[in-house]
């Protein structure tokens, strides 16, 4: 019954597809991680026949994150994340997921406020030349 429920509503092509993104999975620079955490696991719900296993899932996410991502990680994992058990990584990731709304990007990337008179360094190191060439 399950396989023909599978044949008919999830093709080969549509579920190798679905397995690619799976296994190149990364974090969109400039998001955050429970963003990043939920379209990972819609991924693996869109594709519940996927067939891998828990520790391959969990390595899949953790490498697809970016530096900053993976450092953070690891440090709550008090060190690298790939030495805990499979089930205490995934833990582990879950309740970051769980816990991440306290997190705050707000202060991470503080808005410019634009000066009266905002001049770029290009702009400038030009202004100074033209200044030492008037000189001479």
């Amino acid at each position: 019954m399950s396989q023909a429920f599978l044949a008919k509503y999830f093709s080969p092509s549509k579920t190798a597809k679905l397995c690619m993104k799976i296994q190149f999975f990364t974090q969109n620079e400039g998001k955050s991680y429970i963003g990043t955490w939920e379209r990972y696991k819609d991924l693996l719900r869109a594709c519940s026949h996927h067939g891998l296993q828990k520790w391959l899932t969990v390595h899949t996410f953790y490498n697809g994150l970016t530096y900053n991502t993976r450092s953070t990680v690891d440090a709550a994992a008090g060190g690298f994340l790939m030495n805990k058990s499979v089930q205490e990584g995934y833990n582990l990731l879950k309740e970051m997921a769980l816990h991440h709304h306290q997190w705050s990007n707000k202060r991470a990337n503080p808005a410019k406020t634009p000066e009266k008179y905002e001049v770029d360094a290009f702009t400038m190191l030009n202004i100074k030349m033209d200044a030492l060439a008037s000189n001479f």
